[in-house]
């Protein structure tokens, strides 16, 4: 009797039930590659802020730093890349030929040594403190010093800030760097609380060129017209030397055809000291009286 199990031997070391395995198709294998191409981002939003928190303790622990700041004699230690980076105005002291590129000293002036101190804070950590006593200081330095972002967060202060014992300091910042959008803020609130201004004899503080802009105005806040004359009388008389010059000029923007009292012309416009030694605004006030006046040259009778 033959042997069944050798009746179609395989080859040694082969199995029948096995088969063998398949290569991985080409398309299978582009798809690999296309998946491990594709580029993923990972983001840690708290790595900026622990970042430069490490590194404003290495200028407060004066670790690293490569160049120290002095201000009426008080030291600060700092990164000159930190400082090139936040401002334009270290950026070129340090890239150009200056002696503050070579050494290891800096010397800053008009800022003072609080005002310098809370300038770094914010250059290293984008936050400091500030008062409203410190609030013109802290925006001429960051003019000075070109940091923008500190800049334009104080201007958004500035807004907020606007009363009647500041408005006229905050016009005249806002003229100065040609802040035009605060300016008109600032001057709009001016002619609005006029008549405040007035009571508190802080109008005198005005220049002249506002003072003229704000007794221009149609709206502006004041009961009777008279209050034009007094506030010109008075403006002048607040700094004689340097403002009588404007006087005449003033006068032109007073609305006769507005005054309804003709005793206040008789008596107090006519006997004032400077209309009488500017003919000028003597005849006008006799031409008005006289009907030779043509009250249109006066402009519209404010309301």
């Amino acid at each position: 009797m033959s042997n069944t199990r050798n009746k179609n031997p395989s080859s040694p070391g082969k199995h029948p039930h096995l088969s063998t395995p398949t290569s991985i198709s080409s398309a299978t294998t582009n798809q690999i590659e296309q998946h491990h191409q594709i580029r993923h981002s990972i983001n840690c939003s708290d790595y900026p802020s622990a970042l430069f928190s490490t590194i404003n303790q290495f200028r407060l622990s004066d670790l690293f730093t490569d160049v120290t700041i002095y201000v009426d004699g008080v030291p600060f230690a700092c990164h000159r890349l930190i400082l090139a980076a936040a401002s334009p105005y270290f950026r070129a002291m340090f890239s150009y030929n200056f002696r503050e590129s070579t050494e290891g000293n800096v010397r800053i002036q008009d800022i003072t040594p609080w005002t310098m101190k809370r300038i770094l804070e914010f250059i290293y950590t984008g936050h400091t403190d500030i008062t409203y006593e410190n609030l013109f200081e802290m925006f001429n330095a960051s003019v000075m010093l070109s940091i923008k972002e500190l800049t334009d967060l104080l201007i958004k202060f500035l807004y907020l800030q606007i009363n009647i014992y500041n408005c006229i300091q905050i016009e005249q910042l806002a003229t100065l760097y040609s802040l035009e959008t605060l300016r008109r803020t600032t001057l709009q609130y001016i002619v609005d609380h006029f008549m405040c201004l007035y009571e508190k004899n802080l109008f005198v503080h005005l220049n002249e060129h506002t003072l003229m802009e704000v007794l221009s105005d149609d709206n502006l806040d004041i009961p009777k017209e008279e209050y034009v004359f007094l506030t010109i009388v008075q403006w002048v008389n607040y700094r004689p030397i340097e403002r009588e010059q404007y006087f005449q000029s003033l006068f032109k923007f007073i609305r006769l055809n507005s005054i309804s009292d003709s005793d206040f012309v008789t008596n107090s416009m006519r006997n004032e000291k400077l209309v009488q030694k500017y003919t000028t605004c003597l005849r006008t006030l006799k031409d008005f009286y006289s009907n030779n006046f043509i009250p249109d040259l006066l402009g519209p009778i404010r309301y």
